[in-house]
C-alpha cells in the first residue's frame, strides 16, 4: 500500500496490484476528503522503518517508509 498526503493535507491511498493513487473520502461527510484538517487524523508515526497513520474510528493505514510521501511544507 502507497500512502500520500498532498501539499493541501489531503489522504490518498495506492491499494491493489496497480496502487493507482485515489482519494481518501471522509466517514462523516461524503463531500469531503479524508485529511490533515480533520481533529481526528492524527499524527503520522514512524517506526522500524514503518509508517502508521491513525484515522477516525481506530482506523489506521501502514506502509513502508519508503512508500509514503508527505508533501505537506
Amino acid at each position: 500500500m502507497k500512502i500520500k498526503i498532498d501539499k493541501a493535507g489531503n489522504l490518498w491511498l495506492g491499494r491493489g496490484p496497480a496502487e493507482k493513487m485515489k482519494p481518501q473520502w471522509c466517514a462523516h461527510d461524503p463531500n469531503a476528503n479524508c485529511g490533515d484538517s480533520c481533529p481526528m487524523f492524527h499524527a503520522v508515526l514512524t517506526a522500524t522503518g514503518a509508517v502508521t497513520l491513525n484515522l477516525c474510528h481506530t482506523k489506521a493505514y501502514r506502509c513502508r517508509l519508503d512508500e509514503f510521501t508527505d508533501a505537506r511544507e
